[in-house]
């Protein structure tokens, strides 16, 4: 080969080096294939120029660069995201949830990701619950560590409720206090302190069947009629009770809960009817009355 075959043929050489290197190595006869950083999404375009701003370019084997850590992402793209896991915070009742980081779903952690687990023990809240170092953990900013947890607050002291309430308290069927319960707490959806009212339980609902075998007699209310048996709720235990003049136990309100003794030893039947002046209420009968 001559000197001047040889420089020709090493111009080519450098002219088709030049030429690889001058063609993006994600082209294809498709396009050019690349990766939405944020949503892990891939697509193809047309060439270099037509890829968008915020996706990276795929390599010649088709291998994309990996996606944004999940703790860099806005809610959005965190719940587009399969490996991610967006945490909200608690907010108020008429307002959406906060959005207040990403968490990553992609695996779990490691003890050495945690590094040594805290020395302190965990202890049983007031309500049940357990407070103090959780389990090693990857938390919203997808970093490993042992969360520590606080006791949620069930009490506050007398002055952040202010004067007290007048209203008053009274005794639930089911011998709960209902009403004003003098407690001064924190309320669930704000944690503001304030003083608690309580609504009484409702009553269960009594089938037949709860109650178990009915009676055999039947007590007589005042104008000398036989009295109905109804299964129905006293002390939030379903039980046979008698009713008179279209009284049913609701009207009449929570039974007494002491029975009341016959002459004989026996116990009176407790039976809800009509007084002479036309409200229900409870009645104390015994055998032969």
């Amino acid at each position: 080969m001559t000197r001047k075959h040889c420089l020709l043929a090493l111009t080519f050489a450098a002219l088709a080096l030049g030429a690889l290197a001058c063609t993006s190595s994600t082209t294809s006869p498709d396009g050019v294939l690349a990766i939405n950083l944020r949503t892990g999404e891939t697509r193809t375009f047309e060439d270099d120029e037509s890829v968008p701003e915020g996706w990276a370019t795929c390599a010649a084997d088709m291998t994309c660069p990996d996606a944004l850590a999940c703790s860099e992402l806005d809610e959005t793209a965190c719940i587009v995201r399969t490996d991610c896991d967006p945490t909200y915070a608690e907010g108020p009742p008429d307002s959406p949830d906060p959005f207040v980081g990403c968490g990553s779903l992609e695996s779990e952690c490691t003890e050495l990701e945690c590094g040594p687990a805290p020395g302190a023990p965990n202890f049983m809240c007031d309500d049940g619950s357990w407070g103090g170092p959780g389990p090693c953990a990857r938390g919203a900013d997808g970093v490993c560590g042992y969360a520590w947890r606080e006791c949620p607050r069930t009490e506050c002291e007398v002055e952040e409720c202010g004067p007290a309430p007048g209203a008053p308290s009274y005794m639930c069927e089911d011998g709960s206090i209902g009403g004003n319960t003098g407690r001064c707490i924190p309320s669930e959806e704000t944690g503001e302190c304030g003083w608690e009212f309580r609504d009484c339980p409702p009553p269960p609902t009594c089938a037949d069947t709860d109650c178990g075998p009915a009676p055999g007699a039947h007590p007589r209310c005042s104008d000398g009629s036989g009295s109905d048996t109804v299964c129905a709720s006293v002390g939030g235990v379903c039980g046979w009770q008698f009713e008179c003049g279209g009284c049913s136990p609701a009207d009449c309100g929570p039974a007494p809960g002491a029975d009341f003794l016959c002459p004989g030893g026996d116990s009176a039947a407790t039976i809800c009817e009509p007084s002479a002046a036309g409200s229900c209420g409870w009645q104390f009968y015994c055998p032969g009355e």
